[in-house]
């Protein structure tokens, strides 16, 4: 897990380190958007990212689970279109 990614560098860090330490898988969370995930998942050592998206406080508050799985289902197609 990499936390806080986007403020200790983002995916210009993880480009950075990925060089030296190849075998290194990175799980990034803290500033990650839906908008900014497909950006870090194209990166080969990026294998999956978390993101507050995922879950906003007020569909939870609401216990509007139809809407947090069609948010997770659209977060699924991203690595696929990564």
């Amino acid at each position: 897990m990499l936390f806080p990614a986007v403020p200790a560098g983002g995916v210009g860090m993880l480009k950075a380190l990925a060089g030296p330490f190849p075998e290194l898988s990175f799980c990034p969370t803290g500033g990650i958007t839906q908008q900014s995930a497909p950006e870090f998942l194209a990166l080969s050592c990026v294998p999956c990212v978390g993101g507050s998206w995922l879950t906003p406080q007020e569909l939870v508050h609401a216990q509007d689970w139809t809407a947090i799985r069609s948010i997770a289902a659209a977060a699924a197609a991203l690595r696929r279109a990564a």
